[in-house]
């Protein structure tokens, strides 16, 4: 691999990286749900720590 194409994919992320509208849509709904149970799973934690702004 040369530095050429290693820049070129650099400059374009989105061509290498699946985004859900990319994703059928099943694959789409897997997604949301991973997240909405990290969200819960997290929850409880990020609940106990103050808010560092």
């Amino acid at each position: 691999m040369s530095s050429r194409s290693v820049s070129k994919e650099a400059k374009r992320p989105s061509e290498s990286l699946p985004y859900d509208l990319e994703e059928p849509e099943d694959e789409a709904e897997i997604t949301m749900d991973l997240m909405r149970f990290s969200e819960r799973a997290l929850s409880k934690y990020a609940d106990k720590e103050p808010d560092q702004y």
